[in-house]
């Protein structure tokens, strides 16, 4: 699903323009970022959780010449769905 897509189910589902959806969908994209940066997690009810996991250096092999690759450490974002969404997938 797009972001255009996103935006037009909201506006369809609030009753809103899609000028307004985008303001909505991009409001919460900022916010949901700024939450990451800040706090580090991110759960939301019903639905899961975004938290910042730290990953470490590793080695790595290039997948062209299979020499070895050294991949440094960052950050990484991870989703973990809530019970309630599982049991909706199902």
């Amino acid at each position: 699903m797009t972001q255009a897509e996103i935006i037009a189910k909201v506006a369809e589902s609030a009753e809103i323009s899609k000028y307004q959806a985008t303001r909505v969908v991009k409001a919460y994209q900022e916010a949901m970022t700024k939450t990451l940066l800040d706090e580090g997690v991110m759960k939301i009810p019903h639905f899961g959780s975004f938290v910042v996991k730290e990953r470490a250096a590793r080695m790595a092999k290039n997948p062209r010449d299979g020499s070895p690759v050294e991949v440094p450490a960052c950050r990484v974002v991870r989703f973990k769905p809530s019970k309630t969404l599982k049991d909706t997938v199902k």
